[in-house]
């Protein structure tokens, strides 16, 4: 495609244009030039231009056979397969109908259950980076595999997929000769077992060993990369615009390809309306995730986009402080917070300041260690930096844990010591973006926005903050309660399939029995406020 280079100008093929003597056929165009044919603002026709045409799909690193079209023709048969489904008569198709550009025209999707949503056009997705309305899938495949287990939507099971493709001869040799053999007895395998979902489905899925498990895993996501190797190759073609585009870059104006309103809809979009702000290029989006304020409507879900909680600002943080301070991370938390505090018995590294007999292992790790992690860092990142890390590596007992948070609950102090100034906690324990659908603070993490929702629970006002801990550590306090919490525990020994600790909500029904004691309401007794009180908006 001949482009916009540095939006200074495009290489035309004059197709319809008498050649000058001695020329060739190419000649240059410029915005200028096209926006004197057309009569349109120069900055609209670059605008417009850099919008079209629909650039080739992109290559999908993470999927070997998404453009073998032995893979797509298979896709294409799960993709209309309703013995993918709980009930074998829901496919993909029910919900992305070809006929509807593959949707389904509904306000919400009809599956086995009503959907929250509508069904998204498959038509050209294959161009976006993140799947789902909120994105949470970053691949064509994750995002295939999804509805087939969503109770709402297709109401399967992988293990049920995985017998479902192995017991069919046909659909077995089909997907074989593409991902190779499977090496799993279909018979063999329970009707349903998955690693989330009911209780039966659960025991059945812990009920099988680790080569099988791996092996459903293994054929599900095949699947997905499959369907997604079809979906690939659904598109819309070039439209009216296209069309208008290729006519004014081939040296025409364009006309006859647009209505009168279409044209004056276009110079509004690419100009004053500045529409073009998100939605822009050839997908008219930027692909990312917008609060636009609109209010969701009752019984809808919340939106919560692609955010997702990461470690990786802390381990800038580190080295910010370390390069400000000229001192690696364990000296500066010793002594600019342990020491002033008068703790013995926190820090990173136990080994040089405790005895092992007090720190108890935490996992058999059997994957990156090859045994027993016990007074060394459990996180692998900070493991290879050390111990020493600005998200992991802490050590400590529930009581100069407890001071460090009172401290914090405190607005910084504790015993007269001054740690931070109170606005800077103020600043770390507020909800960092209050007008979205994200609990986190700065620095903390803070209550869920639902019952029955984040670290907390239904526990701590909406002014209380604290930290829970992958290994199944808890501390939390309130200012407004006037109280601190610390729980400490490993719920990942013997490894971190133990999930007691989770799924019987031992946390957070601790903190819930605190707040009973003291006879304190819960957050959700009254009507929360409308902003869930944010620090910084109190």
């Amino acid at each position: 495609m001949a482009a916009f280079l540095g939006g200074l100008g495009i290489g035309l093929v004059a197709c319809d244009q008498g050649e000058a003597p001695g020329q060739g056929a190419v000649i240059p165009a410029t915005p200028e030039s096209i926006a004197d044919r057309t009569g349109l603002p120069v900055s609209v026709v670059r605008r417009a231009s850099r919008s079209s045409p629909i650039p080739e799909v992109p290559a999908d690193p993470t999927n070997r056979v998404a453009d073998d079209p032995r893979a797509a023709e298979f896709g294409r048969a799960l993709f209309f397969d309703e013995g993918l489904s709980g009930n074998g008569n829901v496919s993909c198709a029910t919900c992305h109908r070809p006929e509807l550009h593959f949707t389904d025209g509904l306000e919400r999707s009809e599956g086995i259950g009503t959907s929250a949503r509508h069904a998204p056009t498959l038509v050209d997705a294959a161009h976006q980076r993140w799947f789902n309305w909120d994105g949470r899938s970053d691949s064509m495949w994750a995002h295939a595999i999804r509805p087939i287990e969503h109770p709402d939507e297709m109401g399967g099971d992988r293990t049920a997929v995985a017998r479902h493709v192995l017991s069919d001869p046909a659909r077995r040799e089909a997907y074989e000769a593409i991902f190779g053999e499977a090496g799993l007895d279909p018979d063999a395998l329970p009707e349903r077992a998955r690693p989330e979902g009911d209780q039966e489905a659960l025991a059945a899925w812990n009920s099988l060993d680790e080569a099988t498990r791996f092996g459903i895993d293994g054929i599900a996501a095949n699947v997905g990369k499959a369907m997604a190797a079809y979906q690939r190759t659904l598109s819309g073609g070039p439209s009216r615009f296209d069309d208008w585009v290729a006519s004014v870059r081939a040296g025409g104006d364009g006309a006859g390809l647009l209505t009168d309103s279409e044209r004056r809809g276009l110079e509004l979009f690419f100009g004053e309306a500045e529409c073009w702000e998100c939605h822009a290029g050839p997908l008219l989006s930027d692909g990312e995730f917008h609060n636009i304020g609109t209010p969701v409507p009752d019984g809808l879900p919340r939106d919560p986009g692609r955010y997702r909680y990461s470690d990786l600002g802390y381990y800038l943080l580190q080295d910010v402080l370390e390069f400000l301070w000229n001192a690696p991370l364990d000296q500066l938390a010793d002594s600019l917070i342990h020491a002033p505090l008068g703790l013995q018995r926190i820090g990173y590294r136990p080994l040089s300041w405790s005895r092992l007999d007090d720190l108890a292992p935490t996992e058999l790790d059997t994957l990156f260690r090859g045994g027993w992690v016990r007074g060394t860092v459990h996180d692998p990142g900070a493991a290879m930096m050390g111990g020493v890390a600005g998200h992991a590596g802490l050590f400590s007992d529930a009581h100069d844990l407890a001071v460090l948070l009172e401290a914090m609950r405190r607005g910084g102090e504790w015993n007269g010591v001054r740690l931070v100034r109170p606005e800077t906690v103020e600043d770390f324990t507020a909800r960092a973006f209050p007008e979205e659908d994200n609990r986190r603070a700065t620095g903390w993490d803070k209550p869920g926005l639902e019952e029955d929702s984040g670290a907390s629970g239904n526990a701590g006002s909406w002014s209380s903050f604290g930290h829970s801990g992958f290994t199944g550590t808890l501390a939390w306090t309130d200012p407004e309660g006037g109280w601190t919490a610390i729980f400490l525990s490993n719920r990942i020994c013997p490894d971190a399939e133990n999930r007691t600790l989770i799924d019987e909500d031992i946390r957070t029904k601790a903190l819930w029995i605190i707040e009973e004691e003291l006879g304190l309401s819960h957050r959700f007794d009254p009507p929360a406020p409308a902003d869930h009180g944010s620090v910084s908006q109190r």
